[in-house]
């Protein structure tokens, strides 16, 4: 090792010059120089103490080093086991252990945020998926209706609990979550959601991009922030209690199970902008309205 030799290399010229001061003298000159008040001796023995502690500090630096590295690459292969067993429970047919995929993979997340991207890239197909047996049967209501055959008795079924905890995820539900991801501005796409007859509430959807939008029946949205946002709404009946619509672009369509009738309440709907299709009824109860504009919508005001 290069910092032996130096240490050995400073104790060989310590000790010739020792050996060249002593040739030729005397007894006690040579005691004086060995053993005086700043002798020889004492002097080496300082300076041998010097470099063997700090031989110790390196030693010691690069093992602290190296063990560090061991327990950074044993933690992240650690959690790329989490990441593949989540997939893997996310994949069983068992509704209860889907939503403990989920969790694994929202902890893996917490863990190393690394994983976001990854973790929304498998997700939202998750959801997409879980979401297609009631936008078949919307679907296939469209199709009669067009050859007048609607079957006014038809019902929508209930989203899946899976769904709705696949949404905490994604809208970062979760505080630990939301800490984790921090500023990260990766964009939510999903195509094709339905939510009916389910409460959705904490969320976060200023990320989302909706594509043609949600089927909405039976929905109450609690304490969510759409601000800035852009979602197509093909309501039954939806309430949203106590959201940020600030700024946020949303039309809303009535499907053919339900008239159509959307409840605003204590919601922030300053600068928000609510456009209509087929009719839908707009009730907004204890709302900020400051720059609020709706067309092709009946709507009124508490």
């Amino acid at each position: 090792m290069p910092h032996q030799w130096l240490a050995g290399g400073l104790a060989g010229l310590i000790l010739g010059a020792m050996i060249v001061q002593m040739i030729g003298a005397p007894w006690d000159a040579t005691q004086a120089f060995l053993l005086g008040t700043i002798g020889v001796l004492p002097f080496v023995v300082a300076v041998l103490t010097v470099a063997f502690l700090a031989l110790q500090s390196l030693t010691a630096q690069r093992t602290l080093k190296n063990t560090a590295d061991a327990l950074a690459h044993a933690r992240q292969a650690e959690i790329a086991t989490r990441f593949q067993k989540g997939m893997e429970l996310l994949a069983n047919s068992e509704e209860a252990t889907r939503i403990g995929g989920l969790y694994v993979l929202r902890d893996v997340v917490i863990s190393s945020p690394s994983y976001w991207d990854a973790v929304v890239d498998s997700v939202c197909p998750f959801v997409q998926s879980r979401c297609r047996e009631i936008l078949d049967i919307l679907s296939a209501a469209e199709n009669l209706e067009a050859q007048g055959h609607l079957d006014d008795e038809a019902y929508l079924p209930q989203t899946p609990n899976d769904v709705v905890v696949a949404l905490g995820v994604l809208g970062q539900k979760s505080q630990e979550l939301r800490a984790a991801v921090g500023g990260k501005t990766r964009v939510v796409d999903l195509e094709g959601v339905a939510l009916t007859h389910v409460l959705v509430e904490d969320l976060n959807f200023t990320h989302f991009r909706w594509g043609s939008g949600i089927v909405a029946d039976g929905l109450t949205l609690r304490r969510c922030n759409f601000e800035g946002n852009k979602l197509t709404l093909v309501a039954g009946s939806v309430t949203i209690d106590d959201s940020n619509l600030k700024s946020s672009e949303i039309t809303l369509h009535a499907h053919l199970y339900s008239a159509g009738q959307v409840l605003l309440r204590e919601c922030d709907l300053n600068g928000a902008r609510l456009d209509g299709g087929r009719p839908v009824e707009v009730h907004i109860a204890n709302c900020e309205v400051d720059g609020v504009r709706a067309s092709k919508l009946r709507v009124s005001f508490e």
